[in-house]
């Protein structure tokens, strides 16, 4: 059992399984944190859905091996599935300093998250591509492609979207800014229908508030 156990995402993959993804370690930013995934189902009616064993995807090791550069620590992760049933899991890492110098990186499973690609860390900006962060669960369109809330978190705090298509084994992203003002974080998306939906997001100023 490991000490510190945060930031849980939950997906439903094409078989009715369910698969759930969590970071854990001695702290937060500790430098033995690993990203882990335990699957379960497929989901019934019963009350009590057995788990399987968790296991590790990626840490700080891993990370650096795969994405061929430097990685201090590993953070927070969202695991999803895509329109032709791959699994997804996007997660970030930090180079350097806490949160504000982190990207986000994603690898892809196609047997329900027994083995993985490597990882791609996804290209957001031409300039430093840093201080981005993931936590919430995204939204699959009609059209195949997928959107995912993220937030920036460097000298001002502002949630953004990830427009994500699918290609093979690689994420195309494109990135938008979503509400204004600089202390707006960690959004979270409600379809309401077809065409709306409602985004939750978290007042990092001193109103700590729910907007």
């Amino acid at each position: 059992a490991l000490p510190y156990v945060h930031c849980p995402s939950i997906c439903e993959l094409p078989d009715g399984r369910l698969a759930c993804a969590w970071y854990a370690g001695s702290r937060e930013t500790a430098r033995d944190v690993a990203v882990w995934l335990a699957d379960a189902g497929p989901v019934g009616n019963t009350e009590t859905i057995p788990w399987g064993r968790p296991r590790m995807v990626i840490d700080r090791d891993r990370a650096i091996e795969q994405l061929g550069r430097f990685v201090d620590k590993v953070g927070n992760s969202v695991v999803f599935a895509d329109a032709e049933g791959r699994l997804w899991l996007v997660y970030v890492t930090i180079a350097i300093g806490g949160w504000s110098g982190s990207c986000l990186n994603a690898c892809s499973s196609t047997d329900g998250g027994a083995t993985w690609t490597r990882s791609r860390r996804l290209c957001l900006s031409p300039f430093f591509n840093v201080s981005e962060l993931v936590r919430a669960a995204p939204v699959r369109l009609d059209s195949g492609g997928i959107v995912l809330p993220v937030y920036h978190e460097c000298i001002g705090k502002f949630p953004e979207l990830l427009w994500l298509e699918p290609r093979g084994d690689r994420l195309k992203a494109v990135k938008s800014r979503l509400a204004g003002g600089r202390s707006l974080l960690q959004p979270a998306i409600v379809p309401l229908d077809g065409r709306r939906a409602i985004a939750y997001l978290r007042d990092h100023s001193p109103a700590r508030r729910l907007v």
